[in-house]
């Protein structure tokens, strides 16, 4: 669609219908407005420098941009190490490497800058000690005071400065494992004037270390709470001849998230082992070169979808927008942006710029603004005619001065519209609209069942032919007019062409047409035959005494009770229950089934006197007496299904004396057991008690031995002579 700024036709119209003149028709799309291409070349590894497009809300825009790794492209290295005491037996390591590295470097490009920091931990407690801090603790022939980050050699190609930069290093100390890694990587990374880092350049961070690392909140331990500012907070100390940071003791740690979003265009790698260092320096730039991934961020009213073409044997991770492997192969990506949304910066024609960072490569910036505004609006006519002079004309449309409204400004805001029932102007926004003082009723579109054309009306708006409350899903249960006064509903009931007489009811929902026997040869609509009333809610009537039926035609005369033929019911009983069944040897004139899916009397059989039933010891018979809607001095009677207990009644009873026989074995048994049970617990505590009595289970514990031997004292003494 797109906007007529005629003023007559002034609005959004579809373009294919629209009769609007095409000077005064704008249709935005979204288009692109400056392109900055170059070719890719051994300076150059990305085909575009920056683009300036315009989005129209929810139309896609699409270009590409091609990317290849040059192969002697300016290259810049800088690496920060570790100088706890820990990493001391990996710096003799390092220094002895340190003059092969630019070597290294020189291999992969002609053009490359290399540069060294260190690092230990934050200078306090309970990172390192006081003595620590004053020099006295440490074991080392050599030791340096703790401290948090020192920038050494900015990017340089003088191999030689590099070499004896780190020749010159010597340990520090510090009390806990962590190291303040992630501290000194944020100051490597976003001190650009300091380190020296190129714009045009691929990046390689080298940290070597070898422990864990500190991250955001440690710094509580010391008392220091406020968040890193993700801000580069160094400056050079003459003193020591190196530049040093100096915010360690007043921020806390970054965290893992903070450093991420710093590293696009970086190549970070860690090295925990110094012996193989010139390897991981080549691996980090082989991962530079071999992966073009595009990294970017993007606000949430814009979105993107990539689309990505990789060289043979690459592979595409369409979730990091990356083509691995790409080797000398040129990645070619398709990039679409949407506009979701119009934000206040696009209404007001500013812009938004995303700048799309390929690691290792470059970079490359999208501006992008949006159709959120008309043309026309920067030719707005003040003081218009067209406006009651009242207000200015922009794109067709009037835009009203303070104190005045309406379509052409001709309407004082001071003039007061009538309030609804709700004590709102115009019963609210979804009822009217104020115009001069007046309300403008807005009609329904949608179509409402039972109202030809349903429509909002009243001085506030307050009323509709079509709002009052019916559970029919009808207005007026499709019998009458809704009708309303002062925002009161109430149904206005037609006449029933049946029966002549009105709907009835709040909702006209009740009807007389039901106590009406159509079928009746009369001019005239008699209620119940004039034999009963009529109950219109209900729909039927309730007749005098004497007569029954639905219109209450029959007279009964009471002729009717439940005096049917025994024999007959029972065999029209099982006559309904079994089609086999004849009763065609007993006299029963009259007499009819009910099959066993109708359990109601027909609708022939009017007023009959249900519940007639005869009762056996087995069965129940159940039958409906009536007077013949063919004869009405005939009795007819229609008998339904008997229902039979399952079983006969001596099954029944020699079940239930079977189930009483069994039932006392079974509490014999019962009773048995638990003796049983009983006298072997008691049998089982008789032999423990005599297990434990002192006496042989075969001797009587008071019983003494009998002496066996006797000595006679006199024995073998001489006697005297």
């Amino acid at each position: 669609c797109g906007w007529c700024s005629t003023p007559t036709q002034a609005g959004c119209q579809i373009v294919s219908s629209s009769k609007c003149s095409p000077a005064d028709f704008f249709v935005p799309k979204s288009e692109v407005l400056e392109y900055s291409e170059f070719p890719i070349d051994e300076t150059n590894q990305i085909s575009l420098e920056n683009i300036n497009i315009q989005l129209r809300v929810n139309e896609p825009l699409s270009f590409n941009v091609s990317i290849k790794a040059a192969q002697d492209f300016p290259l810049d290295v800088y690496v920060l190490m570790d100088l706890s005491a820990s990493f001391r037996t990996d710096l003799t390591t390092v220094q002895a490497l340190a003059p092969q590295l630019p070597l290294t470097l020189r291999n992969v490009s002609s053009d490359f800058l290399i540069g060294f920091g260190t690092y230990v931990d934050k200078p306090t407690l309970p990172f390192t000690s006081n003595s620590q801090l004053n020099g006295y603790e440490c074991s080392l022939p050599d030791c340096d005071t703790p401290f948090a980050y020192h920038h050494i050699v900015a990017l340089t190609n003088s191999s030689d400065l590099f070499s004896s930069s780190v020749h010159d290093a010597i340990v520090s100390t510090n009390i806990d494992n962590p190291e303040g890694t992630l501290e000194a990587m944020l100051q490597a990374v976003v001190c650009d004037d300091i380190i020296g880092w190129r714009d045009n350049s691929r990046k390689i961070l080298l940290v070597m270390t070898d422990d864990t690392m500190h991250t955001a909140g440690d710094g509580a331990l010391a008392g220091i709470t406020k968040p890193s500012d993700g801000l580069c907070h160094t400056e050079y100390d003459p003193i020591l001849n190196r530049t040093v940071y100096t915010a360690a003791l007043s921020q806390d740690y970054p965290s893992i998230g903070n450093i991420s979003g710093l590293l696009d265009g970086f190549s970070l790698s860690l090295s925990e082992d110094s012996a193989n260092l010139r390897e991981v320096l080549q691996e980090a730039y082989s991962n530079v070169v071999s992966t073009a991934q595009l990294t970017f961020v993007l606000p949430d009213y814009i979105s993107v979808k990539i689309k990505a073409n990789c060289p043979p044997n690459s592979t595409y991770l369409p979730e990091k927008h990356k083509c691995s492997s790409i080797g000398s192969g040129t990645a070619d990506f398709s990039i679409s942006f949407t506009l979701n949304s119009c934000p206040e910066k696009f209404q007001n024609g500013k812009t938004e710029t995303i700048t799309v960072n390929v690691p290792g490569f470059d970079s490359f910036d999208v501006e992008i603004g949006g159709h959120c505004a008309c043309e026309c609006e920067n030719a707005a006519v003040p003081s218009s005619p067209l406006c009651s002079n009242n207000g200015a004309l922009s794109c067709g449309l009037c835009e009203c001065n303070s104190g005045w409204s309406g379509p052409s400004c001709n309407c004082s805001t001071s003039a007061v519209c009538p309030l609804g029932p709700n004590n709102q102007e115009c019963s609210g926004e979804s009822r009217g609209q104020c115009v001069c003082g007046q309300c403008v009723c807005k009609q329904p579109t949608n179509r409402v069942p039972g109202v030809v054309t349903p429509r909002i009306e009243g001085d506030a708006c307050e009323c509709s032919n079509y709002e009052c409350d019916d559970d029919s899903g009808f207005v007026c249960s499709g019998h009458g007019t809704c009708t309303c006064s002062n925002g009161t509903y109430a149904c206005q009931c037609d006449i029933s062409p049946v029966s002549g007489f009105y709907y009835s009811g709040d909702y006209c929902q009740c009807s007389y047409d039901n106590c009406i026997d159509i079928d009746l040869d009369s001019s005239t609509s008699v209620l119940c035959n004039g034999r009963g009333d009529c109950d219109p809610c209900q729909g039927s009537c309730e007749c005098d005494a004497d007569f029954i039926g639905q219109y209450c035609s029959l007279y009964t005369g009471n002729q009717l009770s439940c005096t049917a033929n025994e024999e007959c019911v029972k065999c029209f009983a099982k006559a309904s229950k079994n089609d086999n069944t004849s009763c065609s040897d007993l006299s029963c004139l009259g007499y009819f089934t009910l099959s066993a899916s109708q359990y109601t009397i027909p609708d022939t059989i009017d007023g009959s006197a249900s519940d007639c039933s005869i009762s056996t010891v087995e069965c129940k018979y159940t039958y409906y007496v009536a007077l013949s809607a063919v004869n009405s001095s005939m009795i007819i009677y229609q008998v339904e299904p008997e229902e039979c207990l399952p079983i006969p009644i001596w099954a029944i009873a020699i079940i239930i004396v079977i189930s009483i026989l069994l039932t006392g074995a079974l509490i014999v048994i019962v009773i048995k057991l638990i003796f049983v049970y009983k006298d072997h617990r008691e049998y089982k505590n008789f032999l423990s008690e005599i297990s434990r009595s002192k006496g042989s289970a075969q001797e009587n514990p008071t019983y003494l031995k009998p002496i066996i031997e006797t000595v006679n004292p006199a024995y073998g003494v001489a006697r005297p002579t």
